[in-house]
């Protein structure tokens, strides 16, 4: 969707188109500086020859992404995360909240690799995801791991009411059919 963005907001966006790069990419978006990602999500893969590769977005820095998902395959040399490649803080804190990262395998870290002024809340992480070729566990819903959740409860509600996720405003769910979708998806 786009390389750069600076000072904005993305809302209601998803992408399906795998990704290849240098550096700081994702199927959704690239490097991301001072701008709030909210509601969307990134079915492609991504893989890179350098740093920072992830679902939504390959590098933040300094802003909110808030409901948001990532189901592809994610790969590089460091930083190459489910939810994004790099989150760090910059003239203010980034954060990271009622995020998935759903996918089958990333490089280095779950939801994100955490740099500094990173704040997570209400995250989680499919437990058959693989890091660098190995089952990680021990996440939780307030780290850059995201809380493990099987793939029985991925197709549960309540997993995510009971972290705070808003199912009348901004989530939807085929219960013990499919993972949560956002409610502006057909």
């Amino acid at each position: 969707m786009a390389a750069y963005v600076q000072v904005g907001s993305i809302v209601n966006c998803f992408s399906a188109v795998d990704v290849s790069g240098v550096g700081s990419a994702g199927s959704l978006l690239g490097y991301v500086f001072d701008t709030d990602i909210t509601n969307c999500y990134a079915t492609g893969d991504v893989n890179g020859s350098y740093a920072n590769f992830g679902g939504n977005a390959g590098h933040t820095s300094t802003g909110r992404i808030t409901n948001c998902y990532a189901t592809g395959s994610i790969s590089g040399s460091q930083g190459d995360c489910g939810l994004v490649g790099l989150a760090a803080g910059g003239v203010g804190p980034s954060t990271i909240t009622n995020c998935a990262a759903l996918n089958p395998s990333v490089g280095t870290g779950r939801v994100s690799l955490d740099y500094y002024a990173v704040s997570y809340s209400n995250n989680i992480a499919w437990d058959g995801m693989t890091v660098d070729g190995v089952t990680a566990t021990n996440g939780t819903a307030s780290n850059y791991n995201g809380t493990d959740i099987t793939t029985a409860q991925t197709k549960q509600k309540s997993t995510y009411e009971d972290l705070g996720w808003d199912f009348t405003a901004d989530w939807k769910i085929e219960e013990g059919v499919s993972y949560p979708k956002l409610k502006w998806e057909e």
